[in-house]
């Protein structure tokens, strides 16, 4: 894998079981033990990079975690568009939405790429959680139909 890519990035939110339980991210020991994997096969911490969104939850462990294996860490807010759009969504006439991409996912398209602990390609807007993830070819197929995806509201700003 290090000779395809050179760095990688992971999303971790939470080191608690229960925690993750509640953002929708499936089995946090699973991530857990696939970060140590990379940590042996790339034998450079400094290649790999936790990705986090502060949605309000103790990162302490987290922290503890990140800092006793020497990886980067980057803290972001959660998107006050998409939280808006996801708070709002059964309020709004989604008939009237109107795809501002022409209904062509650049984000879908682009040269990142984000998978799962599995090895799952996946669109970005599904790294937080996956709990309604079906398939790349599922949200391509609903935008080639003009249908805005659940996933993309968040994008719709």
């Amino acid at each position: 894998m290090s000779d395809v890519f050179d760095r990688v990035n992971v999303s971790l939110d939470t080191v608690d079981a229960e925690e993750s339980k509640k953002n929708g991210q499936r089995d946090v020991s699973k991530v857990i033990k696939s970060i140590k994997d990379l940590i042996e096969h790339y034998k450079d911490p400094s290649r790999i990079t936790i990705w986090t969104v502060n949605y309000g939850q103790n990162m302490n462990n987290l922290r503890d975690f990140i800092k006793q294996l020497r990886l980067k860490h980057f803290v972001k807010p959660l998107s006050t568009v998409k939280d808006k759009m996801t708070n709002y969504l059964d309020l709004v006439d989604k008939s009237k939405i109107r795809c501002p991409v022409q209904y062509k996912c650049k984000k879908l398209i682009s040269k990142d790429s984000y998978y799962t602990v599995d090895g799952i390609k996946i669109p970005c807007c599904f790294i937080g959680d996956l709990s309604t993830f079906v398939s790349r070819e599922d949200i391509i197929n609903k935008l080639n139909k003009k249908i805005i995806p659940e996933c993309c509201h968040g994008c719709l700003n």
